[in-house]
């Protein structure tokens, strides 16, 4: 891997500075070693925004290609998944440990799971920033 994940994609709408895109799971996805972990294997098309300053220069229908860095989407993998698992493992034996009864410790890890992905919801202008894509036109 050159340290790039790409898509090809098709753009849906252009508004203003964003460019709403839906991201086409093709065969290429097959042979891709995080296929798994992008959440590209789960259907065939995703919709996603994408800020550009460039966003005027993109029409709807148009064949495009949406990338960002292997960081990017590793970064993304261990907020979606990797932490929430991590965040009800510990609560689970942390629970357990302290002598607290099977359902109660059950319930309450999938509490904190809940709050975990309604604070991940609150902070998704802050993370958008942080996980940042890119968008250019294919030669056809």
């Amino acid at each position: 891997m050159n340290g790039i994940i790409t898509h090809p994609a098709k753009v849906t709408k252009v508004t203003g500075a964003t460019v709403e895109v839906k991201i086409l799971a093709e065969s290429a996805c097959a042979s891709c070693r995080v296929r798994n972990k992008c959440g590209m294997g789960e259907s065939r098309e995703k919709l996603l925004v994408v800020e550009t300053p460039e966003a005027p220069f993109f029409e709807e229908g148009e064949a495009v290609e949406v990338h960002t860095d292997q960081v990017m989407g590793l970064k993304a993998v261990f907020f979606a998944y990797m932490l929430p698992f991590l965040l009800v493992l510990t609560a689970l034996l942390i629970l357990l440990q302290t002598g607290s009864r099977e359902v109660v410790a059950g319930t309450v890890s999938l509490c904190i799971l809940g709050i975990y992905y309604l604070v991940l919801y609150l902070f998704r202008s802050k993370l958008s920033k942080e996980i940042v894509f890119k968008i250019k036109k294919l030669n056809t």
